[in-house]
């Protein structure tokens, strides 16, 4: 009986040690599985570089060339360059300015993790012209259509130049424009509403927001693109999203406001243009001096509401302002 207590007690303290002292202190457990890199590389930024190539940047270095594999315009092609995070695709014919091309690369990170990316590029435009908005109508009817009348202050290529209602992606409508040539003094009219007579046409004519808005001049369609120009405008009236009533119209509002693109305001749209008593036939105009110079301080005095009937769309603006009534 006592040998058996003993071995008993023996047991005991064995399977004690086991789960106590006998442990090293402080232990730490290490996941090797967790060390292995298994999320693929992610397309950050694509645009046109030149007239014969593109460049991707990733979120991470691209591994072999040899597991790469490039398409431009549906052809497969080893025209390609890889430095790190970056490919570069070269074209093996001269590209048209500010022309959409489909590219489609499947590209595979130091870890082996792949990653297929299908995407629409606009070629780069070497020689851009440079615009100023001059004349705009967000109240428009089925006569007189909502338009956006750009003036050239500076010769080039229109090809890819955009005007748009938002940022980078987060647009609601645009109008990216063609390879053509202008020079200094030419005026150009984009309609956004589908029975709007004009130069040219957005991609979706939805028509532009009629009391509160931005409409933005870029240089590229490509995010982070330079912009040439912009316009904040409100009535002014509502008590949400600073003014706006829209939260994408504060935001816009606000980016171009920290960009320095307009003047810097607090409510936002209290130095936004008053579009109060524009109508379909009273535009909202740029400001000239006597010698016709434009005035550009990205600021809202920069621009008037026209008299009534006094829109002119693809000429010269109207010099008459509308006058406010008393109260």
């Amino acid at each position: 009986m006592m040998i058996k207590k003993l071995v008993l007690l023996i047991i005991s303290t064995l399977v004690l040690c086991s789960c106590t002292s006998c442990q090293p202190a402080n232990v730490q457990i290490i996941d090797m599985l967790s060390c292995i890199d298994s999320i693929p590389p992610s397309l950050l930024e694509i645009k046109g570089i030149s007239l014969y190539a593109f460049n991707l940047e990733f979120s991470e270095p691209i591994g072999n060339r040899e597991d790469c594999k490039v398409q431009l315009e549906d052809e497969y092609t080893t025209n390609f360059k890889l430095e790190g995070s970056s490919l570069r695709i070269y074209s093996n014919k001269k590209l048209i300015a500010g022309k959409k091309y489909h590219i489609k690369v499947e590209v595979v990170d130091e870890s082996g993790n792949s990653t297929i990316v299908e995407s629409m590029c606009f070629s780069k435009n070497l020689n851009p012209a440079k615009v100023l908005i001059s004349e705009i109508s967000t109240k428009g009817t089925k006569k007189y259509g909502d338009r956006v009348e750009l003036i050239c202050i500076d010769s080039g290529c229109l090809a890819g130049i955009t005007v748009s209602n938002g940022f980078n992606y987060n647009w609601e409508d645009r109008c990216v424009l063609p390879d053509v040539s202008i020079c200094s003094g030419d005026i150009i009219v984009i309609g956004f509403g589908s029975d709007t007579k004009a130069d040219y046409k957005s991609e979706n004519l939805d028509g532009l927001s009629s009391n509160n808005g931005c409409l933005i001049v870029s240089e590229t369609p490509d995010v982070n693109s330079p912009i040439q120009d912009c316009i904040v405008y409100s009535n002014k009236t509502s008590s949400t999203f600073s003014g706006f009533a829209n939260r994408h119209i504060e935001e816009t509002a606000n980016t171009l406001m920290r960009k320095g693109e307009w003047e810097l305001s607090t409510p936002l749209s209290e130095g936004a243009m008053n579009t109060t008593y524009e109508t379909s036939t009273r535009s909202i105009n740029r400001r000239a001096d006597r010698w016709g110079n434009y005035q550009d301080t990205n600021a809202q005095n920069d621009f008037y509401v026209t008299v009534t009937s006094g829109q002119t769309f693809g000429f010269k603006n109207n010099p008459r302002e509308y006058e406010i009534p008393d109260d």
